[in-house]
């Protein structure tokens, strides 16, 4: 609130002479806890500053004896807020925070402190290690007695802990509040009957207590350093007033400091307050980076300091400074603000930078550096006085330690993401803006993330705003931290429970829980080891705790303990319901294991559910009041089955122990019953039994993990400056028609692919495609993991809809990794260095991926408008993001890949007995481990035609490729990686008699992608087309190359991936099949196959398609001629209708059109689709496929009578309808065609009936 250089109070009160005079004849302490209580108002948050002006002004000058009324409330309230005016700042901090002792937690209101919670709890913590000794009791007993208070004044405004406040301010002060002065003034109040109810004495509030004598002074200083919020209570015939709610804070840091931190104890005291800041820090791992072992605050000139340098990512080092102050002239000061020289400590922390940079600027490795100096304290104002590094590579910030730890704790934000920032900053700098924020990084970061990953609200930002006359200036709102603030403390929401034993633990939820519907539940984590959880029910809260951590192997240990945590969410409400007769209070549940648990650990014979209940004991110990479990080593033998029997097992012993603790003899039935509603879903499980794990399973540690995604950050930077990459500003920023905007599609396209290979010049070739291929295997190892536990997910969550598409929008950013992955090793091939170059960390893939995507989007936006399915229209925004009219792609290609998804998350979930071991068969092998022929072959005689056309295509038979990834998978099980890189000889090296090394070494050279000098360069044999990233099953890429030729010599190193291998020939194979590669890819025995294979794929679904409409009740025949149908001939050659259905009862006739079309995924192929689909002439004067249905149909409606003659109806209704055998992009694209024709899926045909 104040710069040092004057006193904003002294100044209000100066010019606010007449309100004070208006106010002057009010009760002065009656009046200013009736303005205070205004204080506990959520919807006055933006108003804080006026409120407390106004409590200090009646509690200063207010001498008279009236009560305040409705018009003077209002008037009080508009008066101020005209005197307060641009000093008014939006809030900064949530309305209401906590503050956890031993004693419990206590709500407190942050006035106009910002993170004033923070700074207390620190203080708070330091008192807590004072000795214990009278005089330190006293004190104590003292500040505790203020938070009690806060407390009960919270309670009776019915305030939750960290409730976030008012998103707007208001001008004048709402109707009802100004009628509630009566409920604000009682708010206030406490009589001593209800201080001694509280537990409290006028003796321990005393320091507090602003004495009759001291008003005068109440305006002698400034916010933070007033008298009043030194004593923010007050007492006067026997009732003590909570005058300045929002003062708690400040007026217990004011008093431990001028306590127990002044005169000769201010030495031990900051010594206290450094190893509490030292403390914190190590115990967090500050920003997901490693924890700042030994860190230590020494004393120096200006402050106590210390230092410590972590690294983030490959190549990239953040130094922490921490500076905390030394409090000097504080007793003049207060927290109003900084005390002393703020160049004292320049030279010691210049001497710590130094350190820094020279120690990590000299790693080889070393590419950037950022500098953090981080202010601690008590929450005064700081100024900090320090220079930085000449070296560019190096950024230095400064940041306050409470904006560090509410950064630490929020969702999704790394160490990394300080890069991101910073770096975004740059760039938009760039671009021609300058962003205006006042109020840090933390503020800086909440206006990204409330702009989706930008820092520039691009479609805000009109043409004009930006030009040749200096930077655009973006206006940063100053409240953009406390939304994050707030954020941090709802979704952890740290608090305080009592357990069993009477005492107060620290607890906080699990703020990053994968899905939106677990973030809000009461479950939380105790903070203090060992790992304990806690569920917090209307009646009490249960706690859990297991011998799981005394497990040797710590991963296996950390699942058993979510199996204990999970199901003590789910049974706590449900125990509370059914046993009434439970003792009062909390209640823990201690679940011992016996078994040892070992990853990959083998189970022995598979037990039932009535087995695994009786290898778990329960009984309950009255005293604790604990329940007991103890599951033997043979209830494990119950995890391997599709139904969850050892989890449901542990539940069932769980009731049976809180039946014995409440004194109930259950029923079986009633047992069952209760069991059942805390499992009512045989899928719900947390730990899975997947019988023999797959290859990317077993070698994980060539897996990267955790796999780095596309972040929205990287992304948006990316962005700026996008379209005038490709154009001048000179032509304008708005591009229409087809031909404009796809020829600025394609040169942006090319602009990126340059700087898409500059940037890959600067990284060494192995190191790369080493790191894209770890990556894409992460991602779809991850992806299957999903898949596979898909059923146990959704079963553990009520909103189906909304866990589904979560799971679907995971699924979708690891399939990006995966695509975005295998078109950068295509560039990387040809573009990075093979003897020179750094190795890529996270922040490197990242961004690279940001680019690839891009020109993935843009090539395929430029198809899309070639196809008419895409508006052509385009605006390059001022900042140089490229915006288009994207219905299209969220119309249709998203809701198809969505319904796709979808449909392909059922199928894993029906799939679910597939992945579990079989009590019958626990040895049996995954399904994947052999390349087997396809289902669809109709005969021996197709299956020798495929044969020989594969071997045409791969120059090998389908016995060889199976070696081949036998031997490739062999090879990674023995280095123990799912990536490796080997010499030809030895990725050749198959042993096996029946194998032909030739064939081996054919189908290797066959599927190795070669570096070229220039990635632009397309080889002998192939065309444009193979080398554009935005199309699929083009040739030149990893799905069907997946060997990576390091060098250009014959005895260099190959790079592969063999589950990748595996899939690109099951790619390959599936595609060969059935027929859905470019003729110009294929020879001549394939292109024959591919021949037969439709003719007879689209007999079959005809076929199909009438199977399915015959079971339904109607009558149906196949490849019906017109004439036949119509029994004349016609003008011209109709075609044949695909399934003619009809029903003699209705009268219906359906004209079924059969189409068993190709797959398509990106834009210019959906587009190309949807074209054969329009219901057009085309220019040739050939119908699409679908005006050639259409035009069947039409001909039929006008021959009506031809047809019921034919059919034997005497009012036959014919209907058009379009069947294909998958979901399709035209059932979201076909709106138009609605009355025309009605489109169906296969599956759907079961409610098509007569």
């Amino acid at each position: 609130m104040d710069d040092g250089t004057h006193n904003l109070l002294t100044d209000l009160a100066a010019q606010g002479v007449r309100l004070r005079r208006r106010l002057r004849g009010l009760n002065g302490f009656e009046a200013a806890a009736t303005l205070g209580g205004l204080l506990t108002e959520p919807r006055l948050q933006g108003q804080v500053l006026r409120l407390e002006l106004l409590v200090h002004f009646a509690a200063a000058g207010a001498v008279g004896t009236r009560r305040i009324s409705y018009s003077a409330l209002k008037d009080a309230f508009a008066s101020s807020g005209e005197l307060v005016g641009v000093f008014e700042d939006p809030p900064e901090s949530p309305f209401v925070e906590l503050i956890r002792t031993p004693r419990g937690g206590f709500r407190i209101l942050p006035g106009i402190n910002e993170a004033s919670g923070f700074w207390l709890q620190r203080v708070m913590n330091v008192v807590e290690t004072t000795p214990n000794l009278p005089a330190y009791n006293a004190i104590r007993d003292s500040l505790h007695a203020l938070l009690i208070l806060s407390e009960a004044v919270c309670d009776r405004a019915g305030l939750r802990r960290y409730h976030p406040g008012a998103e707007t301010s208001v001008a004048d002060l709402p109707h009802d509040l100004a009628l509630a002065g009566p409920v604000l003034r009682d708010r206030m109040a406490f009589t001593l009957e209800e201080l001694e109810a509280l537990g409290l004495t006028l003796d321990s509030l005393a320091p507090f207590i602003l004495a009759p004598e001291d008003r005068a002074r109440v305006l002698d200083n400034d916010f933070g350093g007033t008298e009043l919020e030194r004593r923010p209570l007050a007492l006067e015939n026997g009732r003590l007033w909570m005058l300045l709610p929002t003062a708690v804070s400040t007026a217990i840091r004011r008093a431990v400091v001028e306590t127990i931190g002044s005169g000769d104890l201010r030495e031990p005291f900051g010594r206290a307050l450094a190893a509490e800041y030292a403390d914190m820090f190590q115990a967090l791992r500050l920003l997901g980076g490693r924890r700042l072992n030994g860190l230590k605050l020494v004393k120096t000139k200006g402050g106590r300091i210390g230092s410590a340098s972590v690294d983030v990512d490959r190549g990239r080092y953040v130094q922490f400074v921490f500076v905390c102050d030394d409090l000097t002239d504080f007793e003049n000061s207060a927290l109003a603000r900084p005390g002393g020289d703020p160049m004292a400590a320049a030279e010691p922390i210049d001497d710590m930078i130094r350190q820094g940079v020279e120690t990590v600027s000299a790693r080889p490795d070393f590419v950037a550096g950022l500098i953090l100096v981080v202010g601690c304290g008590v929450g005064r104002p700081t100024m900090m006085g320090f220079g930085g590094p000449d070296d560019p590579r190096f950024r230095i910030r400064s940041l306050s330690a409470a904006d560090l730890e509410t950064m630490n704790w929020l969702r999704g934000f790394n160490l990394l993401s300080l890069f991101r920032l910073l770096d975004a900053e740059e760039a938009l700098e760039r671009a021609g803006a300058r962003l205006f924020n006042v109020n840090g990084l933390l503020n800086l970061l909440g206006w990204m993330r409330e702009h989706e990953g930008h820092l520039a609200p691009h479609g805000e930002i009109e043409d004009d705003m930006v030009g040749d006359d200096g930077p655009l200036m973006l206006m940063v709102h100053l409240d953009a931290q406390k939304v994050l603030r707030t954020e941090v403390l709802n979704a952890w929401d740290p608090h305080v429970e009592v357990d069993t034993k009477g005492r107060a633990w620290p607890v906080r939820r699990e703020g990053l829980a994968l899905h939106a519907e677990d973030r809000d539940q009461p479950t939380y984590m105790v903070e203090a080891p060992p790992p304990r959880s806690v569920c917090v029910t209307p009646t009490r809260s249960w706690w859990a705790s297991s011998d799981a951590e005394d497990q040797p192997d710590a991963q296996m240990a950390h699942q058993r303990f979510r199996v204990v945590h999970l199901w003590l969410s789910r049974a706590a409400p449900v125990l509370d319901d059914a046993f009434p007769t439970l003792p009062l209070g909390p209640i823990e549940w201690r679940a011992d294991f016996e078994a040892e648990l070992v990853q990959g650990s083998q189970p022995g014979q598979v037990i039932d559910f009535a087995e695994a209940c009786a290898a778990i004991t329960a009984s309950a110990d009255p005293a604790g009041p604990r329940v007991l479990t103890r599951a033997s080593a043979r209830w494990e033998d119950a995890h391997p089955q599709v139904e969850n029997v050892a989890e449901r097992a542990l539940v069932d012993a769980l009731v049976r122990a809180t039946a014995a603790l409440a004194g109930e003899t259950l029923s079986e039935v009633r047992r069952a019953d209760i069991v059942q509603r805390i499992v009512p879903d045989g899928a719900m499980r947390q730990q899975h039994a997947f019988r023999s794990p797959t290859f990317r399973d077993m070698v994980r540690r060539g897996l990267k993990d955790p796999v780095a995604v596309i972040e929205l950050e990287d992304d948006a930077t990316s962005r700026l400056g996008l379209g005038w990459r490709a154009r001048d500003r000179s032509e304008g920023s708005t591009l229409r028609g087809k031909a404009e905007c796809c020829d600025f599609l394609n040169r942006l396209v090319t602009a990126l692919e340059t700087e898409l290979l500059e940037a890959l010049a600067s990284f060494n070739r192995r190191s790369m495609l080493t790191a894209l291929l770890r990556n894409h295997e992460g991602a779809a190892r991850e992806t299957a993991q999903w898949r596979r536990t898909a059923s146990a997910v959704l079963a553990l969550h009520e909103d189906k809809a909304t866990t589904t598409a979560e799971i679907l929008e995971r699924e979708a950013k690891l399939n990006a990794v995966a695509l975005t992955s295998r078109i950068l090793m295509e560039f990387a091939l040809c573009a990075c260095p093979v003897d020179s170059g750094r190795a890529p960390g996270d922040l490197d893939l990242s961004r690279l991926m940001s680019l690839a995507a891009l020109i993935f989007h843009s090539g395929g936006d430029s198809d899309a408008m070639r196809w008419d399915v895409m508006e052509p229209f385009i605006r390059i925004t001022p900042l140089g993001d490229v915006h288009a009219n994207r219905a299209f792609g969220e119309t249709v290609v998203e809701a198809f890949a969505k319904q796709t998804a979808g449909i392909r998350l059922q199928e894993a979930i029906k799939a679910y007995p597939d992945y579990v071991r079989d009590a019958t068969s626990p040895d049996s092998e995954p399904d994947d481990d052999h390349l087997e022929d396809q289902p669809n072959a109709a005969s021996e005689q197709e299956d020798a035609e495929f044969e020989a056309a594969i071997v045409e295509a791969f120059g090998a038979d389908l016995g060889h490729l199976n070696a081949l990834l036998g031997h490739l998978e062999t090879l990674g099980y023995e280095a123990d990686s799912a990536v490796l890189s080997l010499p030809i000889g030895r990725l050749t090296a198959v042993d096996d008699p029946k194998v032909d090394p030739r064939n081996i070494e054919a189908l290797v050279a066959g599927m190795t992608l070669e570096p070229r000098a220039n990635w632009r360069d397309v080889p002998d044999g192939y065309e444009p087309r193979d080398i554009q990233p935005w199309r699929f099953r083009r040739r030149l890429t990893v799905l069907r190359k997946p060997f990576l030729r390091i060098g250009d010599g014959p005895d260099t190193e190959l790079i592969v991936a063999p589950a990748t291998v595996r899939e690109a020939i099951r790619y390959m194979l599936n595609n060969y099949r059935r027929g859905d590669f470019h003729d110009s890819q294929l020879g001549p025995r394939m292109l024959r196959w591919k021949a037969r294979i439709a003719d007879r794929r689209g007999a079959r679904f005809t076929a199909v398609v009438a199977e399915a409409l015959s079971e339904q009740g109607w009558s149906v025949e196949t490849e019906v001629k017109m004439t036949k149908l119509l029994k004349r001939s016609l003008d011209r050659n109709y075609g044949d209708i695909d399934v003619l259905a009809w029903d003699h009862r209705t009268g219906r006739v359906l004209i079924v059109e059969c189409k068993d079309v190709q797959y398509r995924k990106t834009f210019g192929e959906v587009g190309e689709q949807l074209a054969d689909f329009r219901g057009e002439t085309r220019a040739n004067g050939k119908g699409d496929y679908l005006r050639l249905h259409l035009d069947r149909v039409e001909v039929a409606r006008q021959a009506v009578d031809e047809v019921a003659g034919s059919l034997k109806l005497p009012n036959p209704r014919i209907e058009s309808h379009l069947v294909f055998r998958n979901p399709v992009p035209m059932a979201f694209a076909l709106d138009h065609m609605r009355a025309l024709v009605t489109l169906w899926t296969l599956d759907e045909l079961k409610i098509l009936t007569p």
